[in-house]
C-alpha cells in the first residue's frame, strides 16, 4: 500500500469557551497525501449559564490531488440543553457540499451509577444495534436522582 508523509501548518485562535460568547478559528495549509490542502474553520458558540449551549461551525477545505481537485464545505449547528447536570438533550444538523446532503442527529442522554466508574446510556434517534442487542438497562441509585 505504501505510506504518505506530508507536513501541514495550522493556526488556532480560541477565546474562552466558558464565556457567554466564544469564537474558535482554525487555518491549515500544507501537504495532503500526494497533494496540498488549504482550509480552515470558524465556530461561534453561545451559552446561557450551564444549561444551554449552541454553536454554528463553518469548515472549508480546498484540496488539490494528483487524482483530482475538490472543495469541501461543511456547515453545522449544534444545540445542547442540560435539564440537570446528569440529563441532557443534544442536536446536530449539518450540510456537506461534497456529499450534497443534510444530516441530523438528536440524542437524549443521562448518567447514572451502576458500578464505579459512571455508566452512560444514550437513546438516539438513529440507534445502531450490533448483534441484535440493546445496552444494559441503567437503574440509578436514589442519590443520583437529585440534581
Amino acid at each position: 500500500m505504501g505510506s504518505y508523509d506530508y507536513t501541514s501548518l495550522g493556526f488556532d485562535l480560541t477565546t474562552n469557551p466558558s464565556a457567554p460568547l466564544s469564537l474558535d478559528l482554525r487555518a491549515d495549509v500544507g501537504g495532503f497525501y500526494n497533494g496540498t490542502r488549504r482550509g480552515g474553520s470558524v465556530t461561534l458558540a453561545a451559552r446561557h449559564a450551564s444549561s444551554l449551549t449552541t454553536s454554528l461551525r463553518v469548515e472549508y477545505n480546498d484540496v488539490r490531488l494528483d487524482q483530482g481537485n475538490f472543495v469541501r464545505s461543511l456547515i453545522a449547528t449544534r444545540v445542547a440543553y442540560f435539564f440537570t447536570p446528569r440529563v441532557l438533550l443534544q442536536t446536530l444538523v449539518q450540510y456537506s457540499n461534497q456529499a450534497r446532503v443534510w444530516t441530523a442527529n438528536a440524542r437524549f442522554g443521562w448518567h447514572c451509577e451502576i458500578h464505579a466508574p459512571v455508566w452512560t446510556e444514550r437513546l438516539m434517534n438513529t440507534i445502531i444495534r450490533t448483534a441484535g442487542t440493546w445496552p444494559a438497562p441503567c437503574i440509578p441509585r436514589r442519590s443520583s436522582l437529585t440534581a
